[in-house]
């Protein structure tokens, strides 16, 4: 199956060449055979972006990858991996959980805060520091998984749905509603095992925009409790 891998960022395009990323992913591209689209000066949601390659019709029956910026892909079998992972499930993960049930408690719209367990494993960089961050174990089916790394299967029955990407959070929350959409459409998502680097420690909840967003989200999909 063929495969895409979307990566959004705000740099030039120039610019996302010349880093680490870009330049791990491009080694990748002479073992394995995928596609690589990289939406360089963006200035609209990632689910803007993500719903336009999933709605256009050169990348239905693909394997549609959208990755963070700041995250190198170092597993080199990760095409096997996914392959074999999306014959069962139609979203594949690095790190995520089971939802909670609505009469537990619930601290933040975090998507830690909003699951039973998490499950996966990422690693991370700031500076010359490297360090894993594990969860649980894997692979597992979840409900949310972290937007870092999300693949999607995107066959008739995942177009059929259409549990595409809520325009309505742009780079916040967009993950979560993502995997609620998927729930509420019957469809499965999973967390395995791929071998990355990221270099952004996750959102900060204290900005503004993520407080705004974090009302939206509430709103949407009826936590009362976080407004």
């Amino acid at each position: 199956m063929d495969i895409i891998l979307t990566i959004v960022t705000p740099k030039t395009l120039e610019e996302y060449e010349n880093s680490t990323e870009f330049y791990i992913i491009n080694k990748q591209r002479r073992l394995l055979p995928f596609e690589l689209n990289i939406i360089s000066d963006n200035k609209v949601g990632l689910s803007t972006c993500y719903n336009r390659v999933l709605k256009h019709p050169k990348n239905f029956d693909k394997i549609c990858i959208f990755m963070h910026d700041d995250v190198s892909l170092w597993d080199i079998t990760f095409s096997e991996k996914l392959i074999e992972a999306h014959e069962k499930c139609h979203i594949i993960g690095l790190a995520g959980g089971p939802l909670k049930e609505k009469d537990e408690k619930v601290k933040s719209s975090s998507w830690i805060d909003l699951v039973k367990k998490v499950h996966g494993c990422v690693y991370h960089q700031k500076d010359q520091t490297r360090w894993a961050t594990s969860f649980g174990p894997m692979p597992v089916l979840v409900d949310l998984v972290d937007g870092l790394f999300i693949s999607v299967l995107n066959d008739q029955k995942f177009r059929d749905s259409e549990a595409y990407f809520n325009e309505k959070f742009e780079f916040h929350h967009y993950d979560i509603a993502f995997g609620l959409e998927a729930k509420k459409a019957g469809l499965r998502s999973a967390v395995i095992d791929l071998v990355v680097l990221h270099k952004g420690l996750g959102d900060s909840i204290q900005s503004k925009e993520w407080r705004d967003s974090n009302k939206t989200f509430a709103e949407e999909y009826k936590y009362d409790e976080l407004i």
